[in-house]
């Protein structure tokens, strides 16, 4: 088992034995639905209350799992991110959770899929999920993960969902072409 799976698979069993509610999202997912690709973190959307990121980051070392910060807390609790380092038997890696705080991070959670890798089972934003929240970002790398999802699952997203979402953002952040972004992508 390569190193991202090992992490993978301490960082889920971490989750579950907090009883918390996550989804995979970023480059790990992009390489589940679009084409694989080196990734340097794993990015992960987690649903979890601030008063209990202390709680999170005690029991995280059990798992590898330690800060990426000192002051990771104040860190967490302003930015509704938990940078993290992995390092468990000579593995080192690096993950964000991603406290989810607006409808569609929450939403991208209620969706997920537990998807099989081998012999882990995790869950995973769906590809529809995956293409919204890179579509937010304006790195080119996000561009070209949603052009290879697109092409690997035509015919099987769901483009009225992400139309309706990407629509809805636009109306909201004025100036925003989201939607019209991932029509091209779709050309």
């Amino acid at each position: 088992m390569d190193i991202l799976k090992k992490q993978l698979k301490d960082t889920v069993k971490f989750l579950a034995s907090l009883d918390i509610d996550y989804a995979i999202i970023g480059g790990v997912a992009v390489s589940l639905y679009g084409v694989p690709r080196f990734t340097a973190d794993v990015d992960i959307n987690i649903i979890l209350e601030k008063e209990r990121i202390g709680i999170f980051l005690r029991e995280a070392k059990k798992y590898g799992l330690y800060p990426a910060h000192t002051d990771i807390e104040k860190i967490a609790k302003n930015s509704g991110v938990i940078p993290m380092r992995y390092s468990k038997r000579g593995n080192v890696g690096l993950c964000d959770f991603i406290i989810a705080e607006n409808i569609i991070e929450k939403l991208t959670l209620r969706r997920a899929k537990v998807k099989k890798i081998d012999s882990l089972k995790a869950k995973f934003a769906t590809p529809e999920d995956i293409i919204i929240h890179k579509l937010a970002s304006p790195r080119p790398q996000d561009a070209e993960d949603v052009r290879n999802i697109i092409l690997r699952k035509r015919g099987k997203l769901n483009v009225g969902y992400v139309k309706l979402w990407l629509a809805r953002i636009d109306r909201a952040n004025k100036g925003s072409r989201l939607l019209d972004s991932f029509n091209n992508l779709l050309d």
